[in-house]
């Protein structure tokens, strides 16, 4: 499956000619909330439902945690070991260790990168929880990574499935679990392939995990030869940070706390972070413009970025804001919760769709919410949700 279309007309739009909705016929659904009572929706043009998160965060360990601190404004940041040219310590947003269960001993002679043993320690609770007493998943897992831990000559993307489930102590599904080293936008992909996955009709549900961390040495090295991690000498920067988050999806609501998807947007943006070419946000408008066309007569009423303190990253925001600024109400919210937990690489996108789940369970967001998500390198990605 291609990152992108050519073309604007997205799934939404083939959708709602094949239901014979349209603007001045939009669709209302009665749904049951969390208490009980019945209410009418839909803000957007549903594609997914999502439920049964399970995170790892430096703000806590479950969505409601990491949710609500963001809320509060509580930093996860601390002084770091790590040293930047100058010897001089970074502000991080890591994990405690004590959170962590430690490498599986089958894993500690398949030669992994120590980012790649620390994206597996990150995940494995989550992996856990989502199989239960069972102790195996019972449907495909799309899983989200970070192109340089996926792309080493140990072949980590081949085997990562049978690395998890080892770290994790669960049977993964049989077939069709895959690994996409996209990034920071990478979950938008996964919901994209899961959403393909769900229509052959094959499985009632598909479990989407993604999962980072930027606490390898030679990745922190890199970024701040490029003055890339904050500090004194480098303000245009960000915090690292690192997350795992897995949720299951389905084409109908499997639970009351379910949260209605439309379908994602995803573009290519050649004029990239790494880059030579001036950043015109082109890629990204074309995300949000595909995410959009699910809007079911209604505004955006909240945005949630990767925004992660670079300056490019809001450079490419005020394009697609500009150029999509009809689709959003008048005094919207604006969350980057980066600003509490850093930037956690390629589980960015799938935190921002926790936290945007979690607001809209506890009612205090309301309406549609964009959530985007811009990887270092082409892909950009973007998602509606609603309640």
């Amino acid at each position: 499956m291609k990152f992108f279309h050519s073309q604007r007309e997205t799934i939404c739009h083939n959708r709602r000619l094949q239901q014979g909705l349209t603007r001045s016929s939009p669709l209302r659904e009665s749904a049951i909330n969390a208490t009980g009572d019945v209410r009418t929706t839909m803000t957007i043009v549903k594609s997914l439902y999502l439920d049964n998160i399970r995170l790892l965060s430096p703000l806590g360990d479950s969505a409601a945690t990491t949710y609500n601190a963001v809320r509060a404004s509580i930093s996860g940041f601390a002084d770091d070991l790590f040293l930047v040219p100058g010897y001089e310590r970074i502000k991080a947003a890591r994990i405690p260790e004590a959170a962590l269960p430690p490498l599986s001993a089958a894993l500690l002679m398949e030669g992994l990168t120590s980012r790649q043993r620390r994206v597996l320690r990150l995940s494995a609770p989550s992996v856990q929880a989502l199989a239960g007493d069972s102790g195996a998943l019972d449907a495909p897992l799309i899983w989200v990574v970070a192109p340089e831990a996926a792309q080493t000559r140990n072949n980590f993307a081949q085997q990562a499935p049978r690395y998890l489930a080892e770290q994790a102590g669960v049977s993964l599904h049989p077939t069709q679990n895959k690994i996409l080293p996209y990034g920071r936008a990478g979950v938008f992909q996964a919901l994209a392939e899961a959403d393909q996955m769900l229509q052959q009709g094959q499985y009632n549900h598909v479990y989407i995990g993604a999962s980072d961390t930027f606490f390898d040495n030679r990745s922190l090295a890199v970024l701040a030869a490029h003055n890339r991690i904050a500090s004194r000498s480098a303000t245009n920067a960000f915090i690292p940070g690192e997350a795992a988050v897995f949720f299951r999806v389905s084409r109908q609501p499997l639970s009351k706390s379910a949260i209605a998807l439309g379908a994602p947007g995803r573009a290519l943006e050649q004029a990239h972070i790494n880059s030579d070419q001036p950043c015109l946000g082109a890629g990204l408008d074309q995300a949000w413009k595909q995410a959009l066309d699910c809007l079911n007569g209604s505004q955006v009423r909240t945005l949630i970025s990767s925004l992660n303190g670079e300056l490019y990253w809001a450079r490419e925001l005020g394009v697609a804001a500009m150029r999509n600024s009809a689709q959003f109400s008048e005094g919207y919210a604006h969350l980057h919760p980066a600003d509490c937990y850093g930037d956690c690489g390629a589980a960015t996108g799938a935190l921002g769709i926790a936290m945007a789940c979690q607001g809209l369970l506890e009612n205090q967001i309301q309406g549609a919410v964009l959530i985007y998500s811009s990887s270092d390198h082409t892909p950009r990605g973007a998602v509606l949700a609603a309640r």
